[in-house]
């Protein structure tokens, strides 16, 4: 049996995916959730959360900054090292 916000996560998804079909948002518009649950956000939406360019993203994860994955040609970044990161800009800690 899934947990209440899992099937809240699940139904979120299910709207934003109706949306899409609708032609109300792109594809990329939607977050990428893995099997697992864990949450990706495209190079665009990292990047406005952390005030800097696509090419820094990249920079950041090669660094190790970030966690990121590829699928296929196109990057995604999970939200827990985004929201990190956000952090540590704004002065959090480690």
């Amino acid at each position: 049996m899934m947990s209440d916000p899992v099937k809240v996560l699940l139904d979120a998804i299910d709207v934003l995916r109706d949306a899409q079909a609708r032609g109300l948002i792109t594809p990329e518009q939607l977050p990428h959730v893995s099997d697992t649950g864990t949450l990706y956000l495209s190079p665009k939406h990292a990047a406005s959360l952390l005030g800097c360019s696509i090419v820094t993203l990249r920079n950041m994860a090669a660094r190790g900054e970030l966690e990121a994955i590829r699928t296929g040609a196109h990057r995604r970044y999970t939200r827990a090292s985004v929201l990190h990161a956000v952090t540590l800009k704004h002065g959090g800690t480690k």
